[in-house]
C-alpha cells in the first residue's frame, strides 16, 4: 500500500512540474519595462497562447505568430519562414533561446524583465 501511495505522489509532483513548465499560466501579453531593452534583437512585446506566441516584436520587426516551449530553464522561440528568391523558393528556420524565470505578474528573459499587462 505505502508503495502505492508513494507512486501516486511521485505521478502526482511529475504533473505539477509539467503543467508549470508547459506555460499554462503564460497566457496573456507581456511588455518589457526597460525603454531600451538589453535582450537579443530588442525584444519588447510577446502575447502567448496555448500553443503559440503572437506578436513577437523585435524593436521595428515582428514575427505574427511563433512556436514556443520552455524547456531546461530557457523559453524557446522557434518560426520557419518561407521564402522566394528569383525562382527559387525555400525554409529557413529561426529559433530564439532566453533564459527564462517567472516571478509573480513577470517573466525574466536573460534577465530582463516582462510584465504581464
Amino acid at each position: 500500500m505505502k508503495k502505492k501511495i508513494a507512486i501516486l505522489l511521485a505521478a502526482l509532483s511529475a504533473a505539477a512540474v509539467l503543467t508549470a513548465c508547459g506555460g499554462a499560466d503564460l497566457e496573456g501579453r507581456y511588455v518589457c519595462v526597460e525603454e531600451n531593452p538589453r535582450i537579443e534583437l530588442g525584444l519588447t512585446e510577446l502575447t502567448f497562447t496555448e500553443d503559440a506566441v503572437t506578436g513577437v516584436q523585435y524593436g521595428a520587426f515582428s514575427f505574427d505568430e511563433m512556436n514556443w516551449e520552455v524547456k531546461d530553464g530557457k523559453l524557446i522561440l522557434s518560426e520557419t519562414l518561407l521564402y522566394t528568391e528569383g525562382l527559387e523558393t525555400g525554409e529557413e528556420d529561426f529559433v530564439y533561446e532566453y533564459a527564462f524565470e517567472a516571478k509573480g505578474d513577470s517573466i525574466f528573459l536573460d534577465g530582463v524583465e516582462f510584465k504581464k499587462k
